[in-house]
């Protein structure tokens, strides 16, 4: 692997990493302000959900912040977003398991 091509991937894991952090200052923000607006919520937990090349138990960790606040004043908003969050990562778990047979 060429140092330009490892030095973009850093770059781009340290641009998610940074991202997560300021998504996990927002959902703190919607919590502490008590924002109930759906469609703010769904769009914060669809942007959760497009971060790509990311730990996932970091990631997990503000989700499930978010899901559980949610969960007191929507539980069916916070049940779908518990779905697809567990369908996006154990598709990912399957396929990698395929990949490392």
């Amino acid at each position: 692997m060429n140092n330009s091509f490892k030095d973009n991937v850093n770059y781009i894991l340290e641009l998610n990493e940074q991202e997560l952090k300021r998504l996990s200052k927002l959902v703190n923000e919607v919590i502490n302000n008590r924002i109930k607006d759906e469609e703010l919520l769904s769009n914060l937990f669809d942007y959760l959900l497009s971060l790509l090349f990311i730990d996932e138990s970091k990631l997990r960790v503000v989700y499930y912040k978010l899901v559980n606040y949610v969960n007191t004043f929507n539980t069916n908003l916070a049940e779908i977003y518990d779905e697809f969050y567990k369908q996006d990562f154990m598709e990912e778990k399957s396929l990698n398991q395929i990949k490392n047979r």
